[in-house]
């Protein structure tokens, strides 16, 4: 939803409300899922993307990215807001908003949550995935993911597939595909903030 003015609080609970009653926007539900994690799984028409960083090894840092993913920490990169800010705890079905500035304008957008993943074999995983309502500026799915490798090392994997939806952002597609880079790799550095600080905080005893 383009918006001229910062929407209301108000606003935002009447969009999401109305959001939540309607079906998923895209083709390929589920195609983030973990069988489905190539460009070529994808449907026709989409871009893939797909970003993913070191965390560091051990299980003190999986549970440290494990508590990130679950507390959206991925979304703290400075000028994505999530709204609610703190969303509850991702769950199937569960409606979350997401709004942002661009060129004087303010957008709003709406996901749904899809899949949650939750392994311990054949390696620890942990995440979700979420797919655009039809009020999003887009559509597609993400899929947020932090893994453990059997020697212990710690991934945080983002991957999406996606096109635009809103015709200025068909119009945009170049501002559109550089956004969604910038935010691919502002998410890895807000992931690894999060585990360092978890980190340090673990150290120092508090």
């Amino acid at each position: 939803m383009l918006c001229w003015s910062r929407p209301s609080h108000a606003a935002i609970e009447r969009f999401l409300a109305e959001q939540s009653q309607l079906e998923l926007s895209y083709e390929g539900v589920g195609h983030t899922g973990l069988n489905h994690t190539s460009a070529g799984s994808i449907p026709s028409g989409y871009r893939a993307h797909r970003y993913r960083t070191l965390l560091g090894s051990g299980d003190a840092t999986y549970e440290a990215a494990r508590r990130a993913i679950g507390d959206w920490k991925m979304f703290e990169v400075g000028w994505v807001e999530l709204v609610p800010a703190r969303p509850a705890e991702a769950k199937g079905g569960a409606t979350v908003g997401l709004l942002f500035r661009l060129a004087g304008t303010w957008w709003l957008s709406a996901c749904r949550v899809i899949d949650l993943i939750d392994e311990t074999t054949p390696r620890r995983r942990f995440g979700f995935a979420y797919g655009t309502l039809p009020g999003h500026v887009a559509r597609g799915e993400e899929r947020f993911l932090v893994e453990q490798d059997q020697d212990g090392t710690v991934w945080y994997d983002l991957f999406s597939f996606s096109r635009p939806r809103h015709p200025l952002a068909r119009l945009g597609s170049p501002v559109t595909r550089a956004m969604q880079k910038r935010f691919g790799h502002a998410s890895l550095e807000a992931m690894r903030r999060a585990v360092a600080t978890a980190g340090a905080s673990q150290a120092t005893g508090r």
